[in-house]
């Protein structure tokens, strides 16, 4: 059985907001801050711009950026919840039904995914947990549909408030064989210690119903089988 020990990405992006303000708050310049953790001043600097560093060191940042009355974790000098999302769906574009092996670091382990949509009529619908779930889901959703454009979620924006994040753009897909429709897409994302732990998948169900529909009156839908 193929494993992968080690998922974690060997660099991880900085909260550079977090850091400057947790700094900023202690009173300390961005020398003090490089004196304290034993690092460079390019470190520091690069830290809150945003760059990327070794989970280790992010960790050591995090130890000297405590106090006894508040502890800083790694989770909060890593990416914001808006990144991660974006990550994600990069993710999505970029690996398909690979998505979980490829990131699960972006993913907690309790998430839960609710996806519009009839099971009856559209077998990806409905509630699905964890890492096994989401990637269930994904194999199911491109098992049936093929993306017809790159990226194959497009023209996406997104809107923040506090750990939450909405995501709505476009899904260009089809079943083999068939003309791919337009579909519109919006996702709400909840993201807790720098991992998504909701995911709701609304789309424009009236058109996916209606592609898959033909495409099962045509006898195209092999999952159907």
């Amino acid at each position: 059985m193929d494993s992968k020990p080690n998922n974690q990405p060997r660099f991880r992006p900085c909260n550079g907001e977090a850091i400057r303000s947790l700094r900023q708050s202690r009173g300390w310049t961005q020398r003090e801050l490089a004196n304290r953790s034993g690092y460079s001043l390019r470190l520091i600097q690069k830290a809150e711009s945003g760059g990327t560093l070794l989970p280790e060191t992010i960790h050591v940042l995090a130890k000297s950026l405590s106090t006894d009355r508040a502890l800083v974790s790694v989770q909060e000098l890593t990416a914001t919840p808006l990144s991660i999302v974006q990550q994600f769906i990069e993710a999505i574009n970029k690996y398909f039904q690979a998505t979980v092996s490829e990131v699960p670091h972006l993913i907690s382990e309790e998430l839960v995914l609710w996806c519009a949509g009839e099971p009856e009529q559209v077998p990806f619908a409905g509630t699905w947990h964890g890492h096994e779930g989401l990637d269930a889901f994904l194999t199911t959703f491109f098992s049936i549909l093929t993306p017809q454009h790159d990226p194959f979620l497009n023209s996406i924006r997104y809107a923040t408030s506090g750990d939450e994040v909405v995501a709505w753009g476009e899904a260009i897909a089809a079943v083999d064989g068939m003309p791919a429709p337009s579909v519109w897409v919006w996702h709400r994302y909840v993201v807790r210690d720098g991992k998504i732990t909701h995911f709701d998948n609304h789309f424009d169900t009236q058109v996916g119903t209606m592609h898959l529909a033909e495409a099962r009156a045509r006898g195209l839908l092999e999952h159907d089988e």
